[in-house]
């Protein structure tokens, strides 16, 4: 795990392009906190920095960037199969020098190119250079990041989006471009950004960069999904719920190589609990396990991981994550994103693993992923239940509504419907997403036009479409994000066995209707269910999430964003108590506090790039 700032220009380096790679460098020491190290050609215009967190292969014969004959790499993450891959080239006459899994992306990429990518399992983000051309690639889920600027000189690229609007003096993008996708889902919609002229790379992608352009990025892996069945779903056979264990003890097996300690974040949820539970009476092992008390309201789930680690036999402790609360504000926020995300777990995710780092651990496992491949949260289930519903013609959904709405205050099933059905087809996912506000976002000029873009071209079954379009979208753009930026501002990796190319394989398989059809999680319930005692788990799981009127507390003037109007801006600042309102206020303020961040961020002085350099170029 660790940062990655690289350039790839029209033109020969100068010395101010050198001072800017290092400079952009040093932005990233967090990420890299145990070396730092830097190739450049002049002539050729390319340099291309890096800051290690070590954790295969400690030697500094695995530093980076690392050269082989002409390829030079600077890789962020973890190729969880590289021993398989290394026995592959070592039989076709392939020679190593280090034990390190970089060595491998590189003499894979040498022996198969970009088609190395579709054999790894991996979280991954990469710069390459082949001695011609380029490359910028991500794993297949986008658990890693990469943002690039083409500007008048070149690529510029970075694993975080602050230090290319510090080092390049970015400026915001217009607020039409993302306000909308802000304000509605929360993020800001990849490959878009928030700053002009900034990209993300997307997931299971790969760019070549020829003489300092972009060519059109390829992707060379989707997300599977299994073909829903006909008639009713039947629950999973016993040889498929093996399948599905065994994929997933596969992918905790890989992601268990390190040379450093490794801990388990447990809460009191099934899929961390899993994660747990395989650890120890699959492969025999006692790793600490960490649950971290954010103060009140976490009662419950610390005692719900308790009964966990005893039952399992497994060491537990708390440790304490109410850390400072200068990274709990609005500011706070976007320095970590560098563009508005209503995700607050983030902060909770940097205090998490920064209160394990200071016991000495560098990677931590987590139950990520879990409600995303296993179609695990509420608005899941809901779309599941309530299908015939919002399977009727839209024009049916619209008029019981007109008929019903005089009846609204009388019945919370009334107000349901209303809420949540009696919507345009194009804004059914929407309605359920930002429960009792979509009447509210309807009066934000453009919305529907927004909505009917994104959203218009929907065809699947909402039970299906839901849980992909957070596989593909959500998870990636927001989720995936919070986890590496919270863990690596703190200098630890976190590793998901849930997000894995064996788990979706396994899972494709499957009619993925009986995900939904037989309780939440119902799958993972059934795998679970041989190592822990009946009664462990208990409906007290309440995650590693910051509460959002702590956030909004500090702030008591109505946010002015611009592109907002003043009086839907004012409404929805009175109501933030409300619940759903609240959300819609938690991104209003950070959509309004985003110019004035880009102002002081774009105008932050580099500082030097101290001993961020350890290897030469020409």
């Amino acid at each position: 795990m660790c940062g990655i700032f690289a350039m790839f220009l029209r033109r020969p380096l100068s010395e101010r392009d050198i001072a800017r790679g290092r400079a952009g460098t040093a932005t990233l020491t967090h990420r890299g906190p145990d070396s730092g190290g830097e190739w450049f050609n002049r002539e050729q215009g390319v340099f291309i920095g890096h800051r290690r967190l070590a954790i295969i292969d400690l030697a500094e014969r695995a530093n980076q960037p690392m050269v082989r004959d002409r390829i030079v790499v600077a890789f962020n993450g973890e190729i969880y199969n590289f021993r398989s891959i290394r026995a592959k080239l070592e039989g076709t006459g392939a020679v190593f020098s280090t034990k390190s899994d970089t060595e491998v992306l590189v003499r894979a990429w040498q022996r198969w190119g970009s088609h190395c990518l579709g054999q790894f399992d991996a979280m991954l983000a990469c710069v390459l250079w082949d001695g011609v051309a380029g490359w910028l690639a991500l794993d297949r889920f986008g658990e890693k990041q990469l943002y690039y600027s083409e500007t008048a000189d070149g690529v510029i690229i970075s694993s975080e989006l602050p230090p290319l609007v510090q080092v390049l003096n970015v400026t915001a993008d217009d607020p039409a471009a993302w306000t909308m996708s802000a304000l509605v889902l929360g993020y800001i919609a990849g490959p878009q950004t928030a700053a002009k002229g900034v990209r993300r790379m997307s997931p299971a992608s790969v760019l070549r960069i020829e003489r300092g352009r972009t060519t059109t990025a390829s992707r060379y892996w989707q997300v599977p999904i299994g073909t829903p069945g006909r008639g009713s779903p039947r629950p999973f056979q016993a040889k498929e719920v093996r399948r599905v264990h065994d994929a997933l003890a596969t992918s905790l097996e890989a992601r268990l190589e390190a040379d450093v300690p490794l801990c388990v974040f447990l809460s009191s949820g099934v899929d961390s609990a899993l994660v747990a539970a395989l650890a120890r009476r699959q492969f025999q092992l006692s790793p600490q396990c960490y649950t971290v008390d954010f103060g009140p309201g976490t009662a419950a789930e610390i005692s719900g991981a308790q009964r966990i680690a005893g039952a399992l036999q497994l060491p537990h402790r708390v440790l304490d994550g109410t850390g400072p609360a200068n990274v709990a504000t609005p500011q706070g926020i976007l320095d970590f994103y560098g563009q508005p995300n209503d995700n607050l777990t983030i902060v909770s995710v940097r205090q998490m693993v920064a209160a394990a780092r200071a016991e000495g651990f560098r990677v931590g496992l987590t139950g990520m992923g879990g409600d995303e491949m296993f179609f695990g949260y509420n608005k899941h289930s809901f779309f599941f239940r309530h299908r015939r519903t919002f399977a009727l013609p839209e024009w049916a959904r619209l008029g019981m509504g007109f008929l019903a709405r005089p009846f609204r205050r009388s019945h919370s099933t009334v107000r349901a419907f209303l809420d949540t059905a009696a919507v345009h087809d194009y804004e059914r996912f929407l309605a359920v997403k930002n429960l009792s506000a979509i009447h509210w976002l309807r009066r934000l000029p453009g919305f529907d036009a927004w909505a009917q873009r994104e959203f218009g071209s929907w065809r699947e079954r909402l039970e299906i479409a839901t849980p992909r379009f957070d596989l593909e979208h959500t998870m990636p753009d927001s989720l995936l994000t919070a986890q590496d930026l919270g863990s690596m501002r703190a200098g630890v990796e976190l590793r998901t066995p849930f997000i894995s190319r064996h788990v979706a394989d396994a899972l494709a398989e499957l009619d993925p209707r009986a995900l939904l059809a037989f309780g939440q999680k119902g799958l993972l319930r059934r795998i679970l269910e041989p190592y822990l005692p009946a009664g462990t788990l208990r409906a007290d799981k309440q995650g590693f999430i910051f509460p959002q009127d702590v956030f909004l507390a500090a702030t008591r003037e109505t946010p002015v964003a611009a592109g907002v109007p003043a009086a839907w801006a004012s409404s929805i600042w009175a109501r933030r108590a409300e619940p759903g309102l609240r959300e819609l206020a938690v991104r209003l303020l950070l959509v309004a506090e985003f110019a004035p961040w880009m102002a002081r961020a774009s105008t932050v002085a580099a500082g030097p790039p101290g001993n961020a350099v350890i290897a030469g170029g020409r």
